[in-house]
């Protein structure tokens, strides 16, 4: 059973790096060799979790995180879902029952659980975790993941940068199970966490950062010479310079701390009167997102192998909190030049983008312009101003779905005391990026009205809130199908 998973994870690797080199014969050849060792797999599966046996369970829940993986390289988040679910369920299951020592070398497994568990909270919408108790009381106490440090048998000194990584992830999993601050930007204001816990998590955050000298080692001078003032980031350079680093890894975590600490700053300065520092401060971890960003993708990084968490999402995520338009162009190319991160794609990502910009257009004909001639903005206006992109998770169908939302709906209501969904976009695209069949639905400004996301989400919002889990009911996609 373990061969033919790593038989089957393999020949999908190779079917991955195929669809990357453009070389069609030979990522179709692995992944007739993939799918034939992966029904073989699933069989084996079947007739094991029919067992009673102790290792027999340990095996099928490393064979259900292989399984995970190969659905990743396929691109399948609708798998890769099920799979990590059933591993979940058997972990949760089985902690009971093993030993001390059982438990030990189960670490390096609950270890890529709970990254893989992080991961399907950021493709699913307003989803929290399915690993995560939120009765566990470690979990309550903060800073909660700054516990002792993952030990993994055999080896005599774990990577720094890894076990950072992994505290990181722990810390957002956390929150975002305690008080939604992953997807807490979608709310409105009134929904999100309140304003001490926005800035305990944004400490914990800074707290992760002084304790995570491996990582910040792989940079020298990352936070010197900042701009200081609005005016100071029209100098910075377009395409930006690229930031060598000595470890993608630590790459990844920078990126990844960027990406939270902007979001958690982006509805803190909702909560104030004056958020020009606080934009500022968001502005710079994105400019220092794409810096970093451009040393990977001009450097050795492999998009195709960063199955847990890439910098792709990071990107998407950090489009709306760019400085201009030409910040904004080069998130977009960059986006394309990422085009396989496991369940992450970054031609998905770009697409999004460029569907935004069409809607962007089509509203200005019914809200004002943003107010670019205020001279501490940037010339895109304040971030609270711009259209929010909502990827979801790609059906079966093949076709991805997205939303655009708008805080408010006019310039004087814009303080994100409301959600509006703008607009509906489907699509299919090729393995190019190329979009087919886009369906565009503008809803306008006086039917906005009636397209309120709070209404409009809640029994997607209540299917996912004990655990991403709940986005693999049959009833989902059908849930958000009455927009369009």
């Amino acid at each position: 059973m373990v061969y033919e998973a790593l038989l089957t994870i393999s020949a999908g690797h190779k079917s991955a790096l195929g669809t990357c080199l453009k070389n069609t014969e030979e990522a179709t050849k692995w992944k007739v060799v993939g799918l034939s060792a992966y029904g073989k797999t699933l069989s084996m599966v079947a007739r094991s979790l029919q067992q009673e046996y102790k290792e027999e369970e340990r095996a099928v829940l490393v064979v259900l995180l292989l399984l995970t993986y190969f659905e990743c390289f396929m691109e399948n988040p609708n798998g890769a879902l099920r799979h990590l679910w059933a591993a979940i369920q058997l972990l949760q299951k089985s902690e009971g029952r093993l030993s001390g020592i059982d438990l030990a070398e189960m670490v390096p497994v609950q270890d890529v659980v709970l990254r893989l568990d992080f991961l399907a909270q950021k493709l699913v919408p307003y989803a929290c975790s399915s690993l995560v108790r939120t009765s566990d009381l470690a979990f309550m106490h903060a800073p909660f993941w700054n516990r002792s440090t993952a030990e993994f048998p055999g080896i005599v000194r774990p990577d720094p940068v890894t076990t950072e990584g992994h505290s990181l992830v722990r810390l957002v999993g956390g929150h975002n199970t305690i008080s939604k601050v992953v997807w807490g930007g979608w709310y409105p204001k009134d929904d999100r966490p309140h304003r001490e816990e926005l800035m305990g998590f944004y400490d914990e955050m800074l707290l992760w950062k002084s304790t995570s000298p491996a990582t910040f080692a792989a940079y020298t001078n990352l936070d010197e010479d900042q701009p200081s003032s609005m005016e100071d980031f029209y100098a910075l350079p377009i395409p930006p310079e690229p930031l060598p680093s000595s470890s993608s890894e630590a790459a990844l975590n920078i990126v990844m701390f960027n990406g939270y600490l902007g979001c958690a700053l982006a509805m803190i300065a909702s909560t104030e009167e004056d958020s020009t520092a606080r934009e500022m401060e968001i502005f710079r971890l994105a400019y220092q997102n794409m810096r970093i960003c451009a040393g990977l993708i001009h450097g050795s990084y492999k998009p195709v192998e960063a199955l847990n968490m890439g910098v792709s999402m990071f990107l998407y995520h950090g489009f709306r909190r760019c400085y201009s338009k030409e910040w904004q162009a080069w998130t977009h190319t960059a986006l394309q030049a990422l085009p396989h991160e496991g369940l992450s794609s970054g031609l998905a990502f770009a697409n999004t983008l460029e569907i935004m910009d069409q809607v962007h257009q089509a509203q200005l004909y019914h809200v004002p312009s943003p107010s670019i001639a205020v001279q501490h903005r940037s010339p895109l206006g304040s971030i609270c101003e711009r259209l929010v992109p909502m990827l979801m998770p790609r059906g079966d169908d093949g076709r991805f779905t997205a939303f655009y939302l708008r805080y408010g709906t006019s310039a004087e209501d814009s303080d994100e005391r409301a959600v509006r969904i703008l607009a509906k976009a489907t699509w299919e695209q090729d393995g190019n990026g190329m979009m087919h069949s886009l369906k565009l639905d503008n809803y306008g400004l006086a039917e906005s009205h009636t397209l309120d996301s709070t209404t409009m989400f809640a029994p997607w919002r209540q299917s996912v809130e004990h655990g991403w889990h709940g986005f693999l009911s049959p009833s989902n996609l059908g849930r958000v199908a009455p927009v369009g």
